[in-house]
């Protein structure tokens, strides 16, 4: 399979000077900030096609910040001085956010001068289609094709494809874990995974906020799209002096957030997607021992938020559950919280408190006392992913964890 790249050929691609390839990235940027306009001119179409998957309140923030990092590509011009685009490269994109995820995985790629093809998850496959109806300027970018085949087709073409120079996978680690032995060294593997990331709440949080303020943070930053987000919280940590306050205010918290249906406007928590909602009832029954506060409740794809309190290093408190499963787990001291952190997956967390330590300065995205969502990349200039099992860049035989530029990683020194 020959795939069109941005110049007339791959030979002309590689052999492009430097002002020329100024120019095409100065023009992609331009074109970038332009979208970002036809999105606020249509953001009500827009917003009435996310607001099929996912929350209003998601749906919201989601047309906000692609808006906002869409205005910042410029900045990516000097990064990319002396190096030239690998050719093409392959993304396979989440099912969720399916907006900016397209925007986060893929115009990066197309920043540099590649040719990029995208596979949408199956799950929002649609929902792509719809915004690019809407937005018919995504389907005009040069060098962006869609990939119509299976998953594994996908992959295969990817793999085998001499026309292929990287892929990048949006997903979660027993896929990716499986494919990287596999995939050819030749080529290169960028993977962003999963956050099962912690809010702690050190033995001084009420000195900067009220325990009440401190519910409100815990849930919004768990409700985000129904909490189907690498960066929603997954593990509440919590100091035991202030464990047993906290789960009182939590549990009042959990019992008054709205569910419904998607397209119900008051709704805090909509059906969950993909299966997400039978893997989330088999996370429920891994501790057997956990004091369920609020039971987990289940019906068909809706779960029903819940509140669970079990042991630090419990299967429930350090699964992924990307569903609305609260799981709340006290500490004593540092060394118990810190054992706790320096975890399989490395990407978000939110302190309260003055808490502090090496292993946390390995999470690359933290927060204090404002909602871990909010730290979400609203500007293309900014590397995203985690360390560990949450992200890494595979080229030949060897890996490198951490934050992930996109146009940097696809791209090599010029004349190489």
């Amino acid at each position: 399979m020959r795939l069109r790249l941005p110049f007339e050929s791959a030979e002309e691609n590689l052999v492009a000077t430097e002002t020329t390839l100024y120019n095409h990235r100065e023009k992609v940027a331009s074109l970038f900030q332009r979208l970002g306009q036809r999105i606020e001119e249509r953001k009500i179409d827009i917003f009435r096609i996310l607001t099929n998957v996912e929350t209003f309140d998601t749906a919201l923030d989601e047309i906000d910040k692609t808006i906002r990092a869409l205005g910042t590509y410029h900045r990516e011009l000097d990064a990319l001085l002396g190096r030239s685009p690998i050719g093409t490269v392959f993304v396979s994109l989440p099912f969720n956010n399916p907006l900016y995820s397209l925007m986060l995985y893929s115009f990066g790629p197309l920043m540099a001068g590649n040719n990029v093809v995208v596979r949408p998850s199956a799950i929002t496959r649609s929902t792509i289609e719809d915004l690019t109806l809407v937005l018919p300027e995504i389907s005009d970018i040069s060098g962006l094709e869609f990939f119509n085949g299976s998953g594994r087709e996908f992959i295969q073409t990817a793999s085998q494809s001499d026309d292929v120079q990287a892929l990048i996978f949006a997903g979660n680690w027993e896929n990716v874990h499986r494919l990287a032995p596999q995939f050819p060294r030749s080529k290169i593997l960028i993977y962003c995974g999963s956050g099962i990331n912690p809010f702690i709440v050190d033995r001084d949080a009420t000195e900067f906020m009220t325990i009440e303020a401190i519910s409100d943070l815990i849930i919004s930053s768990k409700i985000y799209n129904s909490g189907q987000d690498c960066l929603c919280t997954e593990r509440i940590l919590v100091h035991k002096q202030l464990c047993s306050k906290l789960i009182d205010r939590l549990e009042a918290a959990v019992l008054s957030i709205q569910i419904g249906e998607f397209g119900d406007a008051d709704a805090d928590i909509n059906p969950l997607l993909g299966g997400i909602s039978d893997s989330a009832e088999a996370i429920s029954k891994s501790s057997p021992n956990a004091n369920w506060v609020v039971p987990f409740k289940r019906d068909g794809a809706l779960v029903y938020p819940s509140l669970a309190l079990a042991p630090i290093s419990s299967d429930l408190v350090n699964a992924e559950k990307f569903a609305p499963i609260f799981t709340v787990a006290s500490f004593e001291t540092n060394e118990e919280l810190d054992r706790a952190l320096d975890f399989e997956y490395l990407f978000g967390a939110t302190v309260c408190g003055s808490f502090s330590s090496q292993t946390l300065k390995l999470y690359p995205h933290v927060t204090r006392t404002k909602t871990v969502i909010a730290n979400e990349s609203e500007d293309a200039h900014v590397p995203f992913g985690g360390r560990r099992r949450s992200g890494f860049v595979k080229v030949g035989s060897t890996a490198r964890d951490g934050p992930i530029l996109y146009s940097v990683e696809t791209t090599k020194p010029a004349g190489k």
